[in-house]
């Protein structure tokens, strides 16, 4: 299994965040830390980004989350 690596500008993309927000709470332990890939590239793991995102998600707008993929799998919408 392979595991996608993200850059600081797909991790800002995927949270919402910015970059200053990202390295607070790195310093913080608040934020997975990135791995060093030379002298002067940070990556990230999709598997260390992915649990932190589902951590950060209440219960609710995960069960919202698993209807929605279920809704879109079937070819309906609860929409409208």
């Amino acid at each position: 299994m392979s595991d996608r690596i993200y850059r600081l500008s797909d991790v800002i993309q995927r949270t919402g965040v910015s970059r200053s927000t990202i390295y607070n709470w790195i310093k913080s332990n608040n934020f997975p830390a990135p791995r060093r890939l030379g002298k002067r590239l940070l990556v990230w793991s999709e598997a260390d980004l992915e649990s932190w995102l589902e951590a950060q998600l209440s219960p609710c707008e995960l069960i919202k989350n698993d209807l929605q993929n279920t809704l879109e799998a079937r070819g309906t919408s609860d929409e409208g």
